[in-house]
């Protein structure tokens, strides 16, 4: 039998892994599309000045 804080140990280490991981991934996404100027709905919602 496993004891019960090993598997929460690496719960939380996943939680800690998904919001570091997925914004930065997000934002890779979004600097590449701009970079290379493929259109979003999103980027229209504040025009450049």
């Amino acid at each position: 039998m496993v004891p019960m804080a090993i598997p929460s140990f690496g719960g939380m280490l996943i939680e800690l892994m998904t919001m570091l991981v997925v914004p930065v991934l997000y934002c890779s996404v979004m600097e590449w599309k701009l970079k290379l100027g493929i259109p979003d709905p999103r980027f229209a919602e504040h025009p450049a000045q």
